[in-house]
């Protein structure tokens, strides 16, 4: 009877399922019509989004493409000059501070130093990519110093792509503490790479950063990241047992929070599948503070018995895929419930005020 139904639902209601998506998107993407952003966002909410499309849909509900399809071919020539500018200025930059590095070395008394750039190397692990930021590799051997500098650069990886976002914002001097400073840049610029492939970098680099900046214009504000902060602590409260030491103000005022909520979930959210089923409900830009909320407090109730007193080991909020997959059908189940695209947190007077 089980593999009866499963045949049944794998033959018939998803192939249905799909079909149907299908045929909306083409609606969506009728080419004699323009972009109704409206429709994309009720779209999303209302399907799964199919794999082939979901780039396209992202583009359009982060208003990467334009609303006018009349406008599209000279944006889209904008965004991948622009892409390519900063990618550009970034590797001069990099090549400018390695030759003035050789400068200083070979004009002290000290033996010669032999300098490389190890680049922005991509690499596959276990299915993921991995990145290496560019670094300057200095060896004390009195050999030849290369006369010119070789770049092996050719597409930007995760952190190149954070870097270049900081460049855009003229915060290119961060980008020596991007990993402290901001660390969940880099998680969202993997992830968005993984959807768009390598090959297509600078959807990824666009879409990185208006993910970034939904989030920043969300939680950005301190009074609103403070409420939010609140409100997931009265939540917790609720679920948890009070003699769990997630309840303690110390204990609670650990937890990265804050990038969480800036990051989108992907500080959380480590599977690719999931992540994106989750953003396909967030990147509308509704009801994304109660996405975040819901997703923080199911993971710290799903994980509250693994919690000690030393909460630094990153992976102790590290699920496993099937973990990730139930807890984003948790969150988006819950948020459904609540009225879904229209819902809307109740943020009420917190018992203990002021956590961070």
């Amino acid at each position: 009877m089980n593999n009866f139904r499963q045949q049944y639902v794998t033959r018939m209601c998803v192939g249905v399922e799909q079909e149907a998506s299908q045929q909306d998107v083409n609606k969506l993407f009728d080419s004699s019509k323009d972009y109704n952003l409206e429709r994309f966002r009720e779209f999303s909410w209302k399907f799964r989004l199919l794999p082939p499309f979901r780039r396209k849909i992202w583009k359009v509900l982060l208003q990467v493409l334009p609303e006018y399809r009349e406008n599209d071919e000279r944006i889209i020539a904008s965004r991948l000059h622009e892409a390519e500018l900063l990618f550009n200025c970034l590797k001069t930059t990099r090549e400018l501070e390695c030759l003035e590095v050789r400068r200083k070395q070979t004009s002290g008394n000290s033996a010669p130093m032999i300098l490389h750039i190890a680049s922005s190397t991509r690499s596959t692990v276990d299915g993921e990519l991995s990145d290496s930021d560019s670094t300057i590799v200095e060896t004390n051997e009195k050999e030849n110093i290369p006369g010119q500098l070789v770049s092996t650069l050719d597409r930007p990886s995760a952190i190149d792509l954070a870097t270049m976002i900081l460049l855009s914002d003229g915060m290119i001097h961060e980008r020596r503490t991007l990993k402290k400073s901001y660390p969940y840049y880099i998680p969202v610029c993997e992830q968005m790479l993984i959807l768009c492939e390598p090959e297509n970098w600078a959807d990824a680099f666009h879409l990185s950063r208006r993910v970034l900046k939904l989030m920043a214009k969300t939680f950005g504000d301190e009074d609103q990241m403070r409420k939010t902060l609140n409100e997931i602590h009265e939540r917790l409260a609720k679920e948890i047992e009070m003699n769990s030491g997630l309840c303690e103000r110390a204990t609670f005022g650990k937890l990265p929070i804050r990038h969480w909520l800036l990051g989108a979930g992907t500080q959380i959210i480590h599977t690719p599948r999931a992540l994106q089923r989750f953003w396909d409900k967030l990147l509308t830009g509704e009801a994304s503070r109660v996405l975040m909320v819901h997703l923080i407090v199911e993971l710290l109730i799903t994980i509250d018995k693994r919690f000690g007193d030393d909460l630094h080991m990153s992976c102790e909020f590290r699920l496993s895929d099937e973990g990730d997959m139930r807890l984003v059908g948790r969150v988006l189940d819950q948020v459904a419930k609540s009225g879904g695209r229209k819902s809307t947190s109740d943020i009420r007077r917190p018992r203990v005020p002021n956590i961070l």
